[in-house]
């Protein structure tokens, strides 16, 4: 990772990776407050007595998604891709660190993944596997420039196979 050669680099994901990939927790997180809060309304309205205040149920809501977007944050910082020294590898984990790396010279597919909306905002997940073996040994997911990336790696095998790109 020193000084990465002309068909060597390494990347971070994208940024817009902290909002997009816990969209779906963020938006659970969300619904739940709501629920919770009309279920609160709910209550005092039948006459049930105060029950909890809804500025609280705002406030726990709040205070789940932070804690969500902190995380975000945290795995986002921990990720680190790259294709050096002969090989493509993935690095992350934020309590469990884990380095996934593949030799070029064994890469025999490499795939794009761009669901809609990273699409939509310009990102993509590229898998790299090899032969014999069902899923992907590394995954660098979320990155900007997701189909210039793919050109480019696709180049990398490609020469480092005695093959033209």
């Amino acid at each position: 990772m020193n000084n990465p050669g002309i068909d060597e680099f390494v990347l971070r994901p994208h940024p817009l990776m902290i909002v997009v990939a816990p969209l779906g927790q963020l938006t659970g997180i969300v619904l739940a407050g709501a629920a919770v809060a009309a279920a609160a309304w709910a209550w005092r309205w039948a006459g049930l007595g105060s029950g909890v205040q809804t500025s609280t149920i705002v406030l726990l809501t709040v205070l789940a998604v932070l804690a969500r977007l902190v995380w975000a944050v945290a795995d986002w910082a921990a990720r680190v891709y790259g294709l050096t020294g002969g090989s493509v590898w993935a690095q992350r984990g934020v309590l469990h660190r884990r380095r996934d790396e593949l030799p070029i010279a064994k890469v025999q597919s490499v795939a794009l993944d761009r669901p809609l909306p990273a699409r939509l905002l310009g990102l993509g997940t590229l898998a790299f596997a090899s032969a014999g073996t069902a899923g992907y040994e590394v995954v660098w997911y979320m990155v900007g420039n997701s189909e210039e990336r793919l050109r480019r790696v696709r180049g990398i095998v490609g020469q480092r196979e005695g093959v033209a790109p």
